[in-house]
C-alpha cells in the first residue's frame, strides 16, 4: 500500500517512517512504527546512514521514550520464550520477555494486549507481581485484559479455554460483575465476532452430543451445526483438521452420524 504526497512522491509505509525520522530523529513513535514494517531479521538504512534491525529500532524507540508501552510489547513479542532470552536496553537494563510485558503495563495499566501476552508467559498456578504491587495469575491477567477490551473475542476464548482446562464447569467473574462459564465465554466471543474460529472449536469441545446452544442472533444449534457454521470462516483449515482427526477415531464418528 502506498500514498501519494502533494509533491508527487509515492511512498510506502516504511518510506514514510524513514522520512518521519529524517524530520525528527528522536521520534519514538516513528522508530516503533518502522520496526513494525520489518521482518524479524530485516534491516533498514536511515537517512543518517545507520542500518538498524527491527529490534534495534524498538530499542531506539525506548531510548527516546522509556515509557513507550508499545515498544516494550513489540520487544517482548519478538523475544524468544526461553528462560534465558534477554534484551539489553540503552539504559543498561537487561529484561526478559516477562519483564518487558510488566514494563509495558507500568507505562499503560490499561494495555489489554500486555495483560493477555503476559498471561501466556506464565505456567499453570504461577503468579506475577506487577509494578503497582498487584499479584496476578493467568486467569486474573486475562480478566484484566478483558476489562480493558471487553469485546475481544480471542481473549474471551482464551479465558474460556483456560477455565475449562483448570476448573471444568466453574464460572469466571469478569470485572463488570458477570459470572460466565466456559461455554458462555465462547458464546460471548461469537457475539463479539462471529468469525472467531476458536470459539466454534471450543464450543464443539465443551458441548455434549445432544446439547444445543442459543447464539446471540437467536439461532439454536447442536455441536455439529456449530462446527458447520464455523467452517465458512475457517480460512486456515483448523476446523477441517480437527474434523479429520475426529473421523479417524471410530468412537467420534457417531457425533457426525457416520
Amino acid at each position: 500500500e502506498t500514498v501519494t504526497l502533494s509533491d508527487g512522491r509515492v511512498m510506502s509505509r516504511q518510506q514514510l517512517c524513514i522520512e518521519a525520522l529524517r524530520c525528527d530523529p528522536e521520534s519514538s513513535q516513528a522508530y516503533l512504527a518502522l520496526g513494525a514494517c520489518l521482518g524479524g531479521k530485516e534491516a533498514v538504512v536511515l537517512h543518517d546512514g545507520r542500518k538498524l534491525t527491527q529490534q534495534q529500532l524498538w530499542l531506539e524507540a525506548l531510548r527516546y521514550d522509556p515509557d513507550n508501552a508499545g515498544a516494550y510489547i513489540s520487544l517482548g513479542d519478538a523475544l524468544q520464550a526461553s528462560k534465558t532470552a534477554r534484551v539489553t536496553l540503552s539504559d543498561g537494563r537487561v529484561l526478559s520477555k516477562r519483564m518487558l510485558y510488566i514494563e509495558a503495563l507500568r507505562c499503560d495499566p490499561n494495555f489489554s494486549i500486555a495483560y493477555n501476552n503476559l498471561s501466556f508467559v506464565l505456567r499453570a498456578g504461577e503468579t506475577v507481581t506487577l509494578s503497582d504491587g498487584r499479584v496476578l495469575d493467568q486467569q486474573q491477567l486475562l480478566i484484566e485484559a478483558l476489562r480493558c477490551d471487553p469485546t475481544c473475542a480471542a481473549m474471551l476464548c482464551t479465558l474460556g479455554h483456560l477455565n475449562h482446562e483448570s476448573k471444568g464447569k466453574a464460572k469466571v467473574t469478569l470485572s463488570d460483575g458477570r459470572q460466565l462459564s466456559s461455554k458462555e465465554l465462547f458464546l460471548e466471543a461469537l457475539r463479539c465476532d462471529c468469525t472467531e474460529i476458536s470459539a466454534y472449536i471450543n464450543l464443539f469441545v465443551v458441548m455434549t452430543d445432544r446439547e444445543t446452544v442459543r447464539l446471540s442472533d437467536g439461532r439454536v444449534m447442536d455441536k455439529v451445526q456449530i462446527i458447520s457454521e464455523g467452517l465458512q470462516y475457517d480460512k486456515s483449515g483448523n476446523i477441517m483438521e480437527m474434523i479429520s482427526q475426529l473421523l479417524a477415531n471410530p468412537r467420534s464418528r457417531r457425533v457426525f452420524k457416520i
